[in-house]
Protein backbone atom coordinates (compact mmCIF):
# COMPACT_ATOMS: atom_id res chain seq x y z
CA UNK A 1 0.00 0.00 0.00
CA UNK A 2 1.14 3.76 -0.81
CA UNK A 3 1.46 6.20 1.90
CA UNK A 4 -0.41 8.72 2.31
CA UNK A 5 2.59 11.31 1.51
CA UNK A 6 4.74 9.47 -0.72
CA UNK A 7 5.10 8.18 -3.95
CA UNK A 8 5.72 4.49 -4.95
CA UNK A 9 8.19 5.94 -7.32
CA UNK A 10 10.45 7.25 -5.34
CA UNK A 11 14.29 6.09 -5.18
CA UNK A 12 15.43 4.18 -2.52
CA UNK A 13 16.90 5.57 0.82
CA UNK A 14 20.31 6.26 0.07
CA UNK A 15 20.18 7.21 -3.39
CA UNK A 16 22.56 10.63 -4.23
CA UNK A 17 22.99 12.64 -6.96
CA UNK A 18 25.49 10.43 -8.35
CA UNK A 19 22.54 7.84 -9.21
CA UNK A 20 19.68 10.48 -10.60
CA UNK A 21 22.44 11.85 -13.00
CA UNK A 22 22.99 8.63 -14.05
CA UNK A 23 19.85 7.26 -14.39
CA UNK A 24 18.49 9.91 -16.26
CA UNK A 25 21.82 10.29 -18.16
CA UNK A 26 23.12 13.40 -17.54
CA UNK A 27 26.29 13.34 -19.07
CA UNK A 28 27.06 16.96 -18.54
CA UNK A 29 26.54 17.89 -14.69
CA UNK A 30 28.38 14.04 -13.73
CA UNK A 31 31.00 15.21 -15.83
CA UNK A 32 31.70 18.31 -14.08
CA UNK A 33 31.05 16.54 -10.84
CA UNK A 34 33.62 13.41 -11.07
CA UNK A 35 36.04 16.11 -12.01
CA UNK A 36 36.09 17.52 -8.70
CA UNK A 37 35.00 13.70 -6.46
CA UNK A 38 38.67 13.41 -4.87
CA UNK A 39 38.14 16.85 -3.69
CA UNK A 40 34.84 16.73 -2.93
CA UNK A 41 35.03 12.95 -0.90
CA UNK A 42 32.94 11.74 -3.34
CA UNK A 43 32.70 7.63 -3.60
CA UNK A 44 31.37 7.14 -7.48
CA UNK A 45 30.79 3.81 -6.28
CA UNK A 46 28.19 4.66 -3.92
CA UNK A 47 25.40 1.94 -3.50
CA UNK A 48 21.77 3.01 -2.57
CA UNK A 49 19.60 0.71 0.16
CA UNK A 50 18.81 -1.96 -2.95
CA UNK A 51 23.05 -2.30 -3.26
CA UNK A 52 22.54 -0.20 -6.76
CA UNK A 53 25.69 1.71 -7.86
CA UNK A 54 25.47 4.74 -10.31
CA UNK A 55 26.59 2.03 -12.99
CA UNK A 56 23.93 0.29 -12.55
CA UNK A 57 21.38 2.81 -13.26
CA UNK A 58 23.46 3.83 -16.04
CA UNK A 59 23.93 0.59 -17.87
CA UNK A 60 20.35 -0.22 -16.95
CA UNK A 61 18.89 3.09 -19.12
CA UNK A 62 21.98 2.23 -21.56
CA UNK A 63 23.30 5.53 -21.55
CA UNK A 64 26.47 4.65 -22.96
CA UNK A 65 28.15 8.07 -22.33
CA UNK A 66 27.59 8.03 -18.22
CA UNK A 67 29.33 4.41 -18.23
CA UNK A 68 32.17 5.30 -20.22
CA UNK A 69 32.60 8.50 -17.76
CA UNK A 70 32.19 6.70 -14.71
CA UNK A 71 34.60 3.92 -15.82
CA UNK A 72 37.05 6.80 -16.73
CA UNK A 73 37.28 7.55 -13.01
CA UNK A 74 39.32 4.27 -12.70
CA UNK A 75 37.25 3.83 -9.48
CA UNK A 76 33.90 1.34 -10.32
CA UNK A 77 33.61 -1.82 -9.75
CA UNK A 78 32.36 -3.01 -12.74
CA UNK A 79 30.55 -6.12 -11.47
CA UNK A 80 29.41 -4.57 -8.25
CA UNK A 81 26.54 -7.04 -7.25
CA UNK A 82 23.53 -5.45 -6.08
CA UNK A 83 21.17 -7.05 -3.12
CA UNK A 84 19.24 -9.48 -5.52
CA UNK A 85 23.19 -10.19 -6.45
CA UNK A 86 22.39 -8.65 -10.00
CA UNK A 87 25.06 -6.67 -11.82
CA UNK A 88 25.28 -3.75 -14.71
CA UNK A 89 25.66 -6.97 -16.51
CA UNK A 90 22.49 -8.37 -15.83
CA UNK A 91 20.49 -5.32 -16.03
CA UNK A 92 21.47 -3.73 -19.39
CA UNK A 93 21.55 -7.52 -21.13
CA UNK A 94 17.67 -7.78 -19.72
CA UNK A 95 17.15 -4.09 -21.11
CA UNK A 96 18.63 -4.92 -24.95
CA UNK A 97 21.07 -1.86 -24.49
CA UNK A 98 23.59 -3.54 -26.99
CA UNK A 99 26.53 -0.93 -26.73
CA UNK A 100 26.38 -0.91 -23.26
CA UNK A 101 26.87 -4.51 -22.66
CA UNK A 102 29.53 -4.90 -25.14
CA UNK A 103 31.26 -2.21 -23.25
CA UNK A 104 30.79 -3.90 -19.88
CA UNK A 105 32.21 -7.17 -21.73
CA UNK A 106 35.38 -5.68 -23.38
CA UNK A 107 36.83 -4.65 -19.86
CA UNK A 108 37.37 -8.72 -19.32
CA UNK A 109 35.87 -7.52 -15.62
CA UNK A 110 32.45 -9.18 -15.83
CA UNK A 111 30.93 -12.49 -14.69
CA UNK A 112 28.80 -13.26 -17.49
CA UNK A 113 27.94 -16.89 -15.72
CA UNK A 114 26.92 -14.65 -12.56
CA UNK A 115 23.33 -15.72 -11.31
CA UNK A 116 21.02 -13.40 -9.52
CA UNK A 117 19.89 -14.62 -6.34
CA UNK A 118 16.06 -14.20 -6.96
CA UNK A 119 15.47 -16.17 -10.23
CA UNK A 120 18.62 -17.62 -10.57
CA UNK A 121 19.19 -15.75 -13.53
CA UNK A 122 22.56 -15.11 -15.70
CA UNK A 123 22.69 -12.00 -17.68
CA UNK A 124 22.11 -14.27 -20.84
CA UNK A 125 19.52 -15.54 -19.80
CA UNK A 126 18.22 -12.20 -18.63
CA UNK A 127 18.69 -11.34 -22.52
CA UNK A 128 16.97 -14.68 -23.80
CA UNK A 129 14.00 -14.20 -21.96
CA UNK A 130 13.50 -10.52 -23.23
CA UNK A 131 13.93 -11.60 -26.95
CA UNK A 132 17.09 -9.52 -26.86
CA UNK A 133 18.88 -11.39 -29.46
CA UNK A 134 21.11 -8.68 -30.30
CA UNK A 135 22.60 -9.05 -26.81
CA UNK A 136 23.27 -12.80 -27.75
CA UNK A 137 24.95 -12.07 -30.68
CA UNK A 138 27.18 -9.92 -28.76
CA UNK A 139 27.95 -12.26 -25.73
CA UNK A 140 28.53 -15.13 -28.23
CA UNK A 141 30.87 -13.18 -30.24
CA UNK A 142 32.38 -11.95 -26.93
CA UNK A 143 32.86 -15.73 -25.92
CA UNK A 144 33.74 -16.54 -29.73
CA UNK A 145 31.05 -19.18 -29.96
CA UNK A 146 29.57 -20.14 -33.09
Amino acid sequence: MVGKHWSADCPPEGTSLLHIMSGYGLVQPLSVILQKADQLGTDVDCRDANGRTPLSYAAEKGHEGIVRLLFNTGKVHVDMRDKDGRSPLSWTAEKGHEAVVRLLLDTGKVDIDARDKEYGQTPLSWAAEKGRSCINRSTREHLSVP
